[in-house]
């Protein structure tokens, strides 16, 4: 049965159709991908004209074009917020009190009463104090309220070391309206290290528990069911403080923490230690029920092995899966996709991106090329109500835009210095394409992102590269064919003249003189001389049969066989001519000449020269060489061409046609030509007195030519 099978697939193998799709297949791969799913297109770069300041694109007035929001320090030291249209136009613009803070969210917007109107809310320090603002864009220079105080901010050695980080609005005590919820995380000065939740309509401030360890809100979503969200917080242990025992939740350990509503632990801090270790926590849902997941990473010395874990919403562990050996020293991330956090994936160092179920098992895995591992921004680019995935890193990396189930990734050359210092948003341009700006310091790029309208045509052009190369397949089929066809007619011919040379290097006339020769010599009771005749016969006759297959013999082979053609004819013709044969020092006996390149001229020079003569026959044959050929001559003091024309002879007269066909095959297959000529000899009174032919062989003439 395997055997019918196949010889079933063996002609499907052998046929153009599919070696065609097997070559395309290659060049497809080999090719870059010019039509992916989605593009995207750097449409703008440069330096910002203020370094420290910060930009943003907002639609406040709802009119389909953002406008540029750029807070800044102006000359009088002063936080300013300056607002341009579309048009280049400044709209307007506010001077808070007091100045920018030292890094982070400076500003952020939002509709917190979901009436409509899109509000700047600013942050700022005076003296010792962090205050926040809220500027109403409807209005020129007016403040929907300013100076609120947040918390009090200690100086480090210099000056202050601290950022406001995750500003955002959101709903949490479910009321209606959103409060602002941010971090402020100091660095030497080791405090303020707090989570606020600001409630803009009842102006009340929230602060979640005192703690030294560094923390940001990694996620906002109702993990137990009592209809008010729960805050995961990322916790980072750079190990500022020099005595743990002087706060809770110290930074010389990761925690793990959760806070509910209004800011309070779900359950008690869990304690991951290791200087410079990270955890982060996120929910995940699944058919069995809401889930914490959290994953530990450790960066210090002595290395500890990295983990991700379970734990239900009450903070009890469930399940813990320790990372190989080799990944232990990696870092990774993880994140929850869907309104529900139904879609866990764990994105590692590699590229490699897992789906995982609630025992941490990996469902299934993709690879993205270059991807960095770095918590990814989410912005909805091309609007279709889905936010893309934005992957940034070190220059060495391009910025990687995904789809949100991190499918069809894009590349885009955009260096970023600091990808956690990195500012985004996204600009509308009516009804053009809406534009992502990032901000890395003072640098800024602009790109934009939607679907390849090409991509379709992928599959013509793939089609066309198919046919293309199925013609060249039948084109190259057909020039085998014939050069196929080409060497079997080169071979048959060559075989013929192969037969042609036997036939003539054993020509009846010579044989039968040779015998009677040998006959005479016996019956005139010369067994001497007989048996001589006898020896260069078979040898010929041996040189003859064992050379049958050949094109082409030595120098040495070549006139050894003239040689005793010659003296079966001197002792034919008893001895009327002399044979005279001279090399030349500088010439190789061992190299290689065509069969019968001097036998064939000897003959003629001997049949059609000297024959008619009564006595005093001369042959000589010459060999010699130049810079590029081995030159023969063979020369003979017969009676010319012209006398021997008229006269009549043995020879069938095929000689020269065969050798000329010889040549005409062998300059086909090499460009250094075999060429001779034939010389008229007469004395001083222009009476023939002979012939003289001289053969031009290269010495590097190629003989197997037809293999």
């Amino acid at each position: 049965m395997p055997r019918k099978v196949f010889k079933f697939f063996l002609p499907v193998l052998y046929s153009p159709y599919f070696s065609s799709l097997v070559i395309s297949i290659a060049v497809i791969l080999l090719l870059p991908d010019f039509f992916e799913k989605y593009k995207s297109e750097l449409t703008d770069s440069g330096i910002l004209e203020r370094r420290n300041a910060l930009f943003a694109y907002e639609d406040l007035d709802h009119d389909g074009y953002s406008e540029e929001i750029e807070a800044f320090t102006n000359t009088e030291g002063v936080a300013t917020i300056k607002v341009t249209n579309h048009r280049g136009i400044i709209t307007n613009q506010w001077d808070f009190d007091g100045q920018m803070i030292p890094r982070g969210k400076q500003f952020f917007c939002g509709d917190y009463d979901n009436s409509g109107t899109v509000r700047i809310f600013m942050f700022t320090q005076r003296n010792d104090s962090l205050f926040l603002h809220c500027a109403d864009p409807g209005h020129k220079a007016k403040f929907y309220f300013r100076n609120r105080f947040i918390v009090k901010i200690l100086k480090g050695q210099k000056k202050e070391d601290y950022g406001v980080d995750d500003a955002l609005l959101t709903d949490l005590d479910r009321d209606g309206s959103k409060e602002a919820v941010f971090t402020v995380m100091a660095g030497f000065p080791l405090k303020p290290r707090i989570l606020f939740a600001l409630d803009l309509m009842y102006d009340s401030l929230a602060a979640s528990p005192e703690c030294g360890v560094l923390k940001g809100i990694n996620d906002i979503f109702d993990i137990n069911g009592d209809r008010f969200p729960e805050i995961f917080c990322n916790t980072y242990a750079p190990s500022n403080y020099p005595d743990t025992s002087l706060i809770p939740c110290h930074d010389s350990s990761a925690w793990l923490i959760i806070l509910d509503h209004k800011l309070r632990y779900v359950f008690r801090p869990e304690e991951f230690t290791g200087f410079t270790s990270s955890l982060v926590t996120i929910p995940f849902t699944s058919n069995d029920g809401k889930w914490i997941i959290a994953g530990y990473h450790h960066r210090g010395s002595p290395p500890r092995p990295s983990f991700m874990a379970v734990y239900d919403p009450n903070g009890k562990l469930l399940e813990k899966v320790v990372s190989r050996e080799s990944d232990a020293r990696h870092p990774f991330d993880i994140l929850t996709l869907g309104s529900k956090r139904e879609k866990l994936f764990k994105v590692n160092h590699n590229g490699v991106i897992q789906q995982l179920n609630a025992k941490l098992q990996i469902i299934r895995e993709l690879e993205i090329r270059d991807l960095p591992c770095t918590r990814p921004s989410r912005v909805d680019i091309d609007r279709d109500g889905e936010p893309e995935f934005i992957f940034y890193n070190s220059s060495k990396n391009p910025c990687i835009i995904t789809r949100n189930d991190f499918s069809d990734p894009v590349r885009l050359e955009i260096p970023v210095s600091n990808p956690i210092m990195v500012n985004l948003s996204l600009k509308l341009n009516g009804k053009n394409e809406a534009e992502l700006f990032i901000q890395s310091n003072e640098h800024f790029f602009m790109c934009t992102y939607s679907r390849n309208p090409y991509y379709l045509l992928k599959y013509p052009f793939y089609a066309g590269i198919y046919l293309v190369i199925l013609l060249l397949v039948f084109l190259i089929g057909l020039k085998q064919k014939a050069a196929l066809k080409q060497k079997y007619n080169a071979e048959k011919k060559i075989a013929s003249l192969q037969l042609l040379l036997l036939k003539d290097q054993m020509d009846p006339h010579f044989t039968f003189n040779a015998i009677n020769s040998i006959s005479a010599s016996v019956s005139q009771n010369n067994p001497e001389e007989a048996n001589r005749n006898i020896i260069l016969f078979s040898k010929l006759v041996r040189a003859c049969l064992v050379q049958s297959d050949r094109l082409s013999r030595t120098l040495q082979e070549e006139i050894d066989f003239v040689n005793g053609y010659m003296e079966i004819e001197r002792n034919r013709l008893e001895r009327k001519f002399e044979y005279h044969v001279q090399i030349a020092q500088d010439v190789d006996i061992r190299w290689m000449v065509p069969k019968m390149v001097i036998q064939i001229y000897a003959e003629n020079a001997l049949k059609h020269g000297i024959k008619p003569l009564k006595n005093g026959g001369i042959i000589k044959v010459n060999a010699s060489r130049d810079s590029k050929c081995l030159v023969i001559e063979v020369e003979d003091n017969g009676i010319g061409r012209g006398m021997s024309q008229q006269a009549s002879g043995e020879s069938t007269g095929k000689g020269l046609g065969i050798m000329d066909q010889f040549y005409e095959i062998f300059n086909r297959y090499n460009e250094e030509k075999i060429r001779y000529e034939i010389l008229d000899l007469s004395d001083e009174m222009k009476n023939a007195r002979g012939t003289k032919v001289r053969i031009f062989i290269p010495i590097h003439l190629k003989y197997n030519f037809y293999e």
